[in-house]
């Protein structure tokens, strides 16, 4: 069974801190990272993160700057596994939309 049979019209879009992305608006994904702990805040202890960054401005700032989401893990390694798998999904949104393009359908 696929992972989308059930809601194929989730196929291309992408859930991340809450927020679901259309896998197209998707530009960069960036590299893990480790959160440091705010001086002035309560320490909840280490998490890895990885930023995406989005060509089309988030919420409504009126500045139009395009902004970033970041995915939160309690360990590298899960989040080095999100981070691929999400870099997978959207390589392959574009290997199919160049696909399309040019073929007029998939190639098998």
């Amino acid at each position: 069974m696929q992972e989308f049979d059930e809601y194929p019209e989730f196929e291309y879009l992408a859930s991340i801190e809450g927020f679901l992305v259309p896998i197209a608006h998707i530009k960069a994904i960036g590299w893990v990272e480790k959160t440091f702990p705010m001086p002035d805040e309560p320490y909840e202890g280490d998490q890895w993160y990885f930023r995406v960054h989005l060509d089309q401005p988030l919420g409504d700032a009126g500045d139009g700057v395009a902004r970033d989401l970041a995915a939160f893990y309690p360990s590298e390694e899960e989040a080095e596994t999100a981070r691929m798998q999400l870099a997978g999904r959207v390589n392959d949104f574009y290997k199919n939309q160049f696909v399309n393009s040019m073929f007029g359908g998939k190639l098998h």
